[in-house]
């Protein structure tokens, strides 16, 4: 009986063994990468050694691709891509992972070389019904060339409407020169987690109305301890977005810094929470001609009331109509002074349902520190307290509201220890009628003072 429990557990190691992931090599085992990939197995790991790699891969099983670093391996487009995943269209990705729950690369350069002329919808980086992972990548050149407004060129584009949830993992990456978005994530059933990824655009342009990184059609994820920048359309009617999240489920941004983007940031019928950011913009930086607006945190109910975004693809599945609630903790709102400017819009139309609350937030040097608007049928529920207000030049708080609904803003510090001006009786930042100020905190809680809490009729009282 001994023998035959030693023999069977022999038995079972030997099995154990010869199924163990195994690793390969490119191009020590194999002369391209994707070779490499059809024969491998499911979670085994290939190396690819530092060099240039011009080939379209096609990642349809759970293996892992390891790189020797970013700017060593170099996974480059061909001239011409032949695999697309179809959404509305067409999609050609250099990187496809397809109808997969699991695979990584890391550790390489996705380089595009400016050749989206010859593959209308220029991918970087693809899934489609796939879930995976990308980290410490970088992914660039996802443009035409010369870079134009054609609606494509996205540094990595994840889909999926149908069937099982998937979740797609960005980390530690680097994106930059994508001509319509950085990171996207479309469909019903993605998740994308995003966290530390610097995603920079090219600046003002006239060219097109790109967007860092976009949540739209029913998509849920996290933004976490990243930096997004220089998304800014000079155009007319369209706005670019650090961080877009439109018609999406949940979406929340946590210790991210958004930065000289025309609309820092853009809630449209998504919920989420956005906790311990800081969102900064400038007239230079943002570039835009002398009159348009530009905006550091959007919420819109509908997306027709505030700036005009221009989110990637038209798909099905969304949560158009639906409640916007979106809860803002302990952020920056950095602007300079610049007329136009706006630090928090809230818009709310249509009867939809639409709730703000903001805390422990200071909004600091716009031309208008938080403006609400409404077009009489809605109901902005928007709720602001334990904040500072400071250097805003029209209104610290402005209620457009054509109800008109009251704006909830009290124990906030205004700027003075005599409270807001405008409506107010103070010689702080002004707001307007139909804000909702007293009582109000007489030190300001951003400096680390102590606080205390004055109304309008507590003073009042004390002249009697």
């Amino acid at each position: 009986m001994r023998m035959l429990c030693w023999v069977a557990a022999v038995a079972v190691l030997a099995l154990g063994a010869g199924t163990a992931a195994a690793d390969l090599y490119v191009p020590g085992d194999y002369s391209t990468i994707q070779e490499a990939i059809d024969a491998a197995s499911p979670s085994e790991t290939i190396h690819v050694a530092a060099d240039t790699y011009e080939e379209q891969l096609y990642i349809y099983k759970d293996v892992n691709i390891q790189g020797a670093g970013i700017g060593q391996t170099i996974v480059l487009s061909p001239e011409n891509l032949t695999l697309y995943f179809t959404t509305s269209a067409d999609n050609y990705p250099i990187v496809f992972f397809e109808n997969i729950p699991s695979a990584t690369i890391q550790g390489l350069t996705v380089d595009g070389a400016g050749r989206g002329n010859a593959n209308y919808r220029f991918v970087g980086v693809g899934f489609d019904r796939a879930g995976g992972s990308v980290i410490d990548c970088e992914i660039v050149g996802i443009t035409d060339t010369p870079f134009s407004g054609a609606q494509h060129g996205n540094a990595l584009y994840a889909y999926n409407n149908e069937g099982d949830p998937r979740v797609v993992n960005v980390m530690n990456c680097q994106v930059d020169d994508f001509q319509k978005g950085g990171l996207i994530f479309n469909g019903a059933v993605g998740f994308g987690n995003v966290s530390g990824c610097v995603v920079t655009g090219v600046g003002p342009t006239g060219a097109i109305a790109s967007n860092g990184i976009q949540f739209g059609w029913g998509s849920s994820g996290s933004v976490v301890g990243c930096d997004v920048s220089y998304n800014s359309y000079t155009g007319t009617g369209w706005t670019s977005c650090g961080i877009l999240c439109y018609d999406g489920g949940t979406v929340d941004v946590t210790g991210s810094i958004v930065t000289e983007c025309e609309t820092g940031v853009m809630y449209i019928t998504t919920m989420g929470t956005f906790d311990d950011n800081t969102v900064a913009a400038t007239a230079a930086g943002v570039g835009l001609p002398t009159g348009d607006w530009w905006y550091g945190l959007g919420i819109d109910d509908q997306g027709a009331g505030g700036p005009k975004v221009q989110a990637y693809d038209e798909l099905p599945g969304g949560d158009r109509g639906g409640r916007t609630t979106v809860q803002v903790y302990d952020c920056r709102f950095h602007g300079d002074g610049s007329s136009n400017s706006v630090g928090v819009g809230v818009w709310a139309q249509s009867g939809d349902d639409l709730a703000v609350t903001m805390s422990g937030c200071e909004v600091y040097d716009w031309d208008y520190g938080i403006d609400v608007w409404d077009d009489g049928s809605a109901v902005p529920d928007l709720l602001v307290f334990n904040s500072c207000f400071s250097g805003n030049v029209s209104y610290a708080v402005s209620n457009e509201s054509t109800g008109p609904t009251l704006t909830m803003a009290e124990s906030n510090w205004w700027g003075d220890p005599s409270g807001p001006s405008g409506a107010g009786p103070g010689t702080g930042d002004a707001v307007s009628d139909f804000v909702d100020y007293e009582p109000w905190l007489t030190e300001d809680p951003c400096g680390g003072s102590s606080v205390e809490m004055k109304s309008w009729g507590s003073i009042k009282s004390m002249y009697r």
